[in-house]
């Protein structure tokens, strides 16, 4: 449903949420990601103005808004990843039962994305399980 990319994308705006109001977080490479694809993203975020990357460029980064304000569906927009909005996407007879019914999925999933915030991931992340 939601592509690695944008997966990756997430942890490292997670990474970088967790140090919200603080000093810029360091480009957080994630393990097992190669740095090309973080270092792109990493743009790419700061091209849709979710991300500042600080004066100094070995201080990193921070994000351009508070946490509360940044949804999984904006991080997703910025990256165009329309599979993840629009999931079950089928095409043919609108008025069939599947069409139906994957309408109010893709709906229902649009909802949650758009209502989850960062700070509900980082405040999810930081439980026991």
């Amino acid at each position: 449903m939601i592509s690695r990319r944008t997966r990756y994308a997430l942890e490292l705006m997670l990474s970088v949420g967790r140090s919200y109001g603080k000093k810029p977080v360091p480009m957080a490479y994630l393990e097992g990601v190669p740095t090309e694809i973080v270092d792109q993203i990493a743009l790419e975020l700061e091209a849709a103005g979710l991300f500042v990357k600080s004066a100094n460029p070995e201080a990193g980064y921070q994000l351009k808004l508070p946490p509360s304000r940044i949804t999984v569906g904006s991080l997703i927009e910025a990256l165009d990843d329309s599979s993840a909005v629009h999931p079950g996407e089928q095409h043919g007879d609108e008025s069939s039962a599947v069409q139906i019914i994957m309408r109010e999925v893709n709906d229902a999933v649009a909802d949650v994305l758009n209502s989850t915030t960062l700070e509900d991931l980082i405040r999810e992340a930081g439980r026991p399980s």
